[in-house]
């Protein structure tokens, strides 16, 4: 069997595959999750966003892969600075290719950060954009003000507020849908045919809102890790 772990900015998930590559169990928490042992694991490939995490997986396996810029990828990277592309979008674009291969494919990773990257069906990673998550946007707007509150998520929001509250949830929540909504025209003007796939812990409601249509992938990070694990052999 095999493990994949992604270590995010606010959580860790870790999924036990089979050889045939079918996810057994997943688990989702913090770091401690990573000292427990798992049994009959042979191999384990593992992401972080985290610069400070070097976990240790001596317990469960001898054989450990970390994905990171200098790992072969099965795609072309065009990056200009490859050493500083964070490693969960390395995954993603490696999840896209695996799940959609000779496809142009937007990847949509809605987390902590809100990252939009593209993958062509020639393989080749072009890069893309990185801006605040949803709740990232809420805290902001609390903490570098004097006098604006701390509001709670909303999936349905007014187009003009009628209170503090509403006008919060109408700019966050109807800036974000903007927001992808123009990245996607904007990437598929130019790559016709695009398929378009959504990560990330608020994937499911923004993917219900968005004109396009989504494919949601809550493993995509994972299938990645996978995928690169193929063209990493020890």
């Amino acid at each position: 069997m095999r493990l994949t772990v992604d270590i995010g900015n606010t959580r860790t998930k870790m999924v036990l595959w089979s050889k045939e590559n079918t996810p057994l169990n997943q688990w989702v928490g913090n770091d401690s999750l990573l000292l427990e042992p798992i049994n009959n694991v042979q191999e384990i490939a593992w992401s972080s966003t985290k610069s400070n995490i070097s976990p240790d997986f001596s317990k469960i396996s001898s054989k450990v892969f970390h994905l990171n810029s200098h790992a072969n990828l099965p795609f072309k990277n065009l990056y200009e600075t490859p050493e500083t592309l964070g490693q969960d979008r390395i995954a993603a674009a490696a999840g896209a290719l695996f799940l959609y291969p000779h496809k142009n494919t937007i990847i949509i990773d809605a987390g902590t950060c809100i990252t939009v990257d593209f993958i062509s069906e020639t393989t080749e990673y072009h890069g893309g954009s990185i801006s605040p998550g949803i709740q990232m946007r809420y805290r902001a707007l609390h903490e570098f003000t004097g006098k604006l509150p701390l509001v709670n998520s909303a999936e349905q929001a007014p187009m003009l507020g009628k209170s503090t509250v509403q006008s919060i949830q109408s700019g966050v929540w109807l800036g974000v849908l903007a927001e992808l909504n123009d990245r996607i025209d904007q990437i598929s003007e130019k790559w016709p045919n695009t398929v378009v796939v959504i990560t990330g812990g608020d994937a499911q409601i923004l993917g219900n809102h968005l004109k396009t249509r989504i494919f949601a992938q809550p493993l995509l990070n994972h299938y990645g890790l996978l995928h690169c694990l193929k063209f990493n052999e020890f």
